[in-house]
């Protein structure tokens, strides 16, 4: 054998070799996801402790304000709804607004939040978060789905929609079913917004796409287009040497082997001209690549009969975002908008935490048509 000869022939035989490594590696890979996908979407015992029995938290606020909630769907389903004072601006605004408007009484019913969190943890997880939420002028409901923190049962995609629906209703017939001790008229059912977050975003988009009728508006924060096109961001984090074989990974078949669905692409289609939509990316997101934000975006707003620009207010601009917005009136004269924040440094559970978050919140709240104490 030449020089040559067997030079070509180590070459083929260490391009063998990287084949196999790659075949094997890939296929251990969707191995894995065929038969973990589940646990790996509905991470609901993490962080430890997260199925164990939890109570609301003993600080001023919380005790003031916050009122713990059972409901069926037909799962026993927990969760926390934060109402504010009827009577006044609550302690925190108070001092917030206090040389603008003390203890100015509201004459006006708040709007309310309906939060639909992500894929691991409980409601205990996201107290803070929703204490920003409350101080946007809101209330706030969140609760657990389905085998999530104390809600009984176990997560799939149909029941996950079916617990969004049944928090709804809960919120919508909550003057006739509310204990005692809480004031009448304490939620407008016109004036429900629904927020849904990474695996919630989804979540939010499957209850819109049936009830989007009941709900005034629709916030989206760092969510995916579907489980199957997270398939090939899912397996380079697993497998990161994956990354350099991204056409075989990103592939229809390698996609067929993933059972879940989750379509927000479809869905968020569907809801043309019917409720204001917010729309918030963290540019910097490491869990949901920030093109599956920039696609649904795409999705909804090329469908758009009448797209036009609007400005949003400069004051509001202090997240350093980009942003983008448009508008359509439909055959009712209804008009919608369509607002797309891009936060640079937004991470994926952190892009709420950065300077200027609540304030876009509100300016939305006030673009959508909802009375905002100032």
């Amino acid at each position: 054998m030449t020089v040559y000869e067997y030079l070509l022939s180590t070459v083929f035989e260490i391009g063998k070799f990287a084949l196999y490594a790659a075949a094997g590696l890939t296929t251990a890979a969707v191995s894995g996801l065929y038969f973990f996908q589940h646990k790996m979407l509905y991470v609901n015992t993490l962080p430890d402790g997260a199925r164990e029995p939890f109570s609301i938290p003993k600080d001023d606020i919380a005790k003031r304000h916050i009122h713990s909630c059972h409901f069926r769907s037909p799962e026993s389903i927990h969760g926390w709804l934060f109402l504010h004072d009827t009577h006044s601006l609550g302690p925190h605004h108070v001092i917030y607004h206090q040389e603008t408007c003390p203890e100015k009484p509201i004459s006006f019913s708040r709007p309310t939040i309906l939060f639909l969190h992500g894929n691991a943890g409980n409601i205990l997880h996201r107290y803070v978060n929703m204490l920003l939420l409350f101080n946007t002028g809101c209330n706030v409901f969140i609760f657990d789905y389905r085998g999530y923190g104390m809600s009984s049962g176990n997560p799939d995609e149909p029941g996950l929609i079916q617990d969004s629906i049944a928090a709804l209703d809960y919120l919508r017939n909550f003057n006739n079913l509310k204990p005692s001790l809480i004031p009448t008229d304490s939620i407008d059912p016109s004036k429900i917004i629904v927020f849904g977050r990474s695996l919630g975003g989804a979540v939010a988009l499957g209850l819109a796409e049936k009830r989007y009728s009941q709900i005034h508006s629709l916030i989206l924060e760092n969510t995916f287009t579907s489980i199957p096109d997270m398939v090939p961001h899912i397996l380079s984090l697993i497998i990161p040497p994956l990354q350099s074989h991204y056409n075989l990974i990103n592939s229809s078949f390698i996609k067929n082997f993933c059972r879940l669905r989750w379509f927000s692409k479809t869905r968020i289609s569907k809801l043309v001209g019917h409720l204001p939509i917010l729309m918030l990316s963290g540019r910097e997101d490491e869990i949901v690549p920030r093109h599956h934000m920039d696609q649904l975006y795409a999705t909804l707003t090329k469908k758009y009969s009448t797209p036009k620009a609007i400005n949003i207010n400069p004051n509001v601009r202090v997240l350093q975002a980009k942003y983008s917005a448009c508008t359509t009136s439909t055959d009712n004269n209804k008009t919608t908008i369509a607002w797309f924040c891009q936060v640079p440094n937004g991470k994926h559970n952190e892009t709420w935490v950065l300077p200027g978050y609540r304030e876009v919140l509100r300016s939305f709240y006030r673009a959508s048509g909802l009375d905002i104490l100032e």
